[in-house]
This record gives structure tokens, sequence and C-alpha cells, in this order.
């Protein structure tokens, strides 16, 4: 990494010299410009010292353009800021491939803080050295919902929700603290409130779930209840109706038959119910009920039988 860092950090002090060195080239022209502006000189005795100062710039400029070929033949090694960073961004890029699979950089704190330290910390230029330090930082932030994700899928369905909710809290600042740059400011807060979240909330959701189960069982319970009672009722209520009806011993009944005719009147009295029976009797004399088969049937051997 430090071998990486060096070019850039020699590009950036060779731009800065040359600009010290036009800035002074620069100085002559410019305050022959500016006297030209007030009227201190004549338009005549300025244009020979305006261009013999150019002319003079245009040399120097070359000049350093020879000595920056002569002493690095490649000129993307004189890159400014810009190049600089993206040479960072170059050197960090297998670590966000990994990332963009899914995957945690393991002891990525120690990793970033030795990136850093040999990007920026022989340099001593502050500003770079933030610069390289956010890249890193937005790289930590990437990370921590990976592992939120991980560790929620694993607690989430855990036999013991309470003490599931704490122990992946505390994996969760176990292993982010791996990944925070030591000395740093950054910070996994959010994430870390975020996973106590969701496995509060599906242990919320669990024990609703539970005591609507318990509800729900309690009212089968209730209703099982009150049928096993109703059905109760009807078993006594029909060994009730059986025994009023086989316990009643006695009934009244009488008949009578009227004379010199068929007719016999049957009269019964038993269990609050009142029977009358009319019937159309046979003539008990054999001869006639013999008879009746060659003479036809009459009212002497036809019986007959009228219940009220």
């Amino acid at each position: 990494l430090s071998a990486m860092a060096r070019p850039a950090r020699v590009g950036l002090a060779e731009a800065s010299t040359r600009w010290r060195r036009c800035r002074s080239w620069l100085a002559a022209p410019l305050l022959l410009l500016g006297a030209a502006a007030v009227g201190l000189l004549p338009r005549s005795a300025l244009r020979p010292r305006l261009l013999f100062a150019r002319s003079a710039l245009l040399q120097a400029a070359d000049a350093d353009a020879g000595a920056a070929g002569l002493a690095d033949p490649n000129p993307s090694a004189h890159c400014s800021l810009t190049g600089f960073l993206n040479e960072v961004r170059s050197s960090i890029r297998p670590l966000e491939e990994q990332v963009d699979q899914g995957k945690l950089v393991p002891q990525f704190g120690q990793r970033a803080e030795m990136f850093l330290a040999a990007y920026s910390g022989k340099s001593g230029d502050a500003e770079l050295e933030r610069a390289v330090d956010a890249m890193l930082h937005a790289l930590f932030l990437r990370q921590l919902p990976l592992l939120r994700q991980q560790l929620a899928a694993k607690y989430d369905k855990a036999a013991k929700p309470l003490a599931a909710v704490a122990e992946a809290d505390e994996r969760f600042v176990a292993a982010a603290e791996q990944l925070k740059r030591p000395g740093s400011d950054w910070s996994y807060d959010h994430e870390r409130y975020a996973l106590r979240a969701v496995l509060e909330g599906g242990l919320k959701r669990e024990q609703a779930l539970g005591e609507e189960r318990m509800l729900s069982a309690q009212t089968q319970q209730s209703t099982v209840e009150v049928i096993s009672r109703m059905q109760s009722q009807m078993e006594s209520l029909q060994q009730k109706v059986q025994a009023m009806r086989a316990g009643s011993p006695w009934f009244l009944s009488a008949s009578y038959r009227i004379p010199k005719t068929p007719f016999q009147l049957i009269g019964r009295y038993q269990q609050g119910r009142t029977n009358l029976e009319l019937s159309l009797n046979q003539d008990r004399d054999p001869a006639n009920q013999e008879a009746g088969m060659v003479q036809g049937f009459g009212p002497m051997n036809l019986g007959v039988n009228v219940n009220l």
C-alpha cells in the first residue's frame, strides 16, 4: 500500500513546485498590466516588456516539462488529488467486490487502519487523510446491514426470544467492533438498534399469536362445556319422560256391546289420555260366519274399528 501511495505524494510535491515557479514568472507581467491600467506606463513602452515576459514564461514552462519527463517517463504518476483518490479506490476495489457478494471483510477495522497509515500517515496531509477515511467509512457502513441481516435470520426463530435478543446484541457489538477502525468516530448504533427492533418486533408478534391461540383454545373449551351441559340436560329430560311413561302402573278400560248389533264400544284412560274405540265385530255364531263366505259380507260378519 505504501508503494502505491508514494508516486501520488511525489506528483503532488512536484506539481506544487511548478506552480510556485510559474507564479514567480507571472508576477512581472501582472505588474506591467496593472501599471498600464492606471496609466503609469505608455503602451509603446509596455508592449516590448510584455512580449519578453511571455517568452520567458513559455521557456520556463518548457524547461519544467522537460525536467519532469526526464525525472519520470510515466506522466500519469504526476497526478492531482483526484488521481490520487482514484488510486485509493482501485486499491480498495477487491474489498468492495467482497462486500458486493454479501460477505463481511474479516478484521476490516485493522486493515482500514493499516491502509490509512500507508496512504496518509507519512505525508501528514490532513485533507488527504480525511478523504481516504471517508472512503473506508463508506465501506464500513455497507457491511453493517449485512451483519444485521445475518444475525436477524439466525435469532428470529429462537426457542427463547428474550435471551436471543440479548445474545444477538452482544454478537453484533463484537462483530461491529472488528469492522470499526480503531480510534475513529465510526458509529454502528443505528444498525444495532435496528437489529433489536427487528428481534423485539418478532417477539411481540409471537406473544400476540400465543395470546390468540390461548384465547381460541379457551373459546373452544367453553363451547365444548356448553354442548356437554346441553347434552346432559337432554339426557336427563329423556330419562324423566321415560320414567313418567313406565311409572304409571294403572289404567282404566271398559267395553260395551250393543245388544243384537255387531257394534262394540271400548273406553280407556291412561296417563291423562282418553281413548274411545268403536268396533264392528263379526257374528259370533259359527254358522253365520261360514255362511258369510257364501252369502257375501254384511254387518254381521264384518269387523270395523274406529278410535277417537
